[in-house]
């Protein structure tokens, strides 16, 4: 029935039996699912259809109560391709995993991480693990224990998206590291947060360095190699150059923390194909390295 419709926006309230099944009969499009913690709320249901969301979206509402959870996340139908976590705590984040992956999700192949990640992860054993094929994390803190055990989880990824997150343990600011040395991953982006640019250029135009871009060393620990590079504009085109060990870290520590457009990227993976520094919103100005 609602596949048939253009557009749609209702909310489905309350926890009579028929709900879900009502759901998951007549939303039969691949669908995304956003998940959401709210104190206020227990398990509401928005289901909706337009012209940004030509594929359909369900947005379950429900609080920390972990019987209401389980329920909602157990009843989602099997057409379900993208989820989001949004701000959930961070010490649900494996329980509504550990859910989600063990049942009957194996069409599920994205994963949206929009919440503190900072608790280590213990199982690894998911049955539906192995369909998840895209996962980003954006605008979170993010803690090197938690990716090395996502890393054991997840060793097989085509795309891995970072956007604006903060890493615990780093050195400043200016610094991402991203441990994932048990993950094999196709496309790495990275947003290197430099949308600011131009601000900082006008405030500081005698003290700034228009030609130097991110910094970034890559350890590949199937092959058991680490390499190092520098990114250079020439003539307005970003232009990575491969360098030693000494020498870049000569250029991290003379790299102050008010230039934010210089970024220290610490990649440690198993492997790697492409990596793809995202500098703004412009697509074509992205730094692209191929391994």
């Amino acid at each position: 029935m609602l596949s048939s419709l253009l557009d749609y926006d209702f909310y489905i309230h309350g926890t009579f039996i028929g709900k879900f099944d009502f759901i998951n009969a007549n939303c039969l499009q691949e669908t995304h699912v956003c998940i959401q913690n709210y104190e206020n709320m227990t398990d509401a249901v928005r289901v909706k259809k337009s012209k940004d969301f030509p594929d359909g979206m369900i947005d379950y509402y429900f609080s920390d109560n972990r019987d209401v959870a389980m329920r909602t996340l157990l009843d989602l139908g099997p057409n379900i391709q993208q989820i989001q976590l949004i701000d959930v705590a961070t010490i649900y984040i494996e329980y509504y995993l550990d859910i989600i992956l063990s049942n009957q999700h194996k069409d599920l192949h994205s994963i949206v991480f929009h919440s503190h990640i900072t608790q280590p992860f213990v199982r690894t054993d998911y049955v539906f693990k192995s369909s998840i094929q895209n996962i980003s994390f954006r605008h979170r803190r993010l803690s090197n224990n938690a990716l090395r055990d996502l890393s054991a989880l997840f060793t097989n990824l085509k795309v891995v998206h970072f956007k604006a997150c903060q890493f615990d343990q780093s050195s400043n600011d200016n610094t991402i590291n991203i441990i994932m040395p048990d993950t094999a991953i196709d496309q790495l982006w990275v947003s290197c947060g430099v949308i600011f640019h131009k601000l900082f250029q006008d405030e500081y135009p005698k003290r700034w360095d228009p030609d130097m871009l991110p910094l970034v060393s890559i350890t590949l620990t199937e092959e058991g190699v680490k390499r190092f590079y520098y990114t250079i504009l020439d003539k307005g085109i970003p232009v990575v150059l491969e360098t030693t060990r000494t020498h870049f870290h000569l250029l991290a520590k003379a790299t102050p923390n008010y230039k934010a457009m210089t970024k220290i990227i610490k990649v440690y993976v198993k492997s790697v194909r492409e990596l793809s520094l995202k500098l703004n919103n412009d697509r074509s100005k992205d730094i692209l390295m191929m391994f």
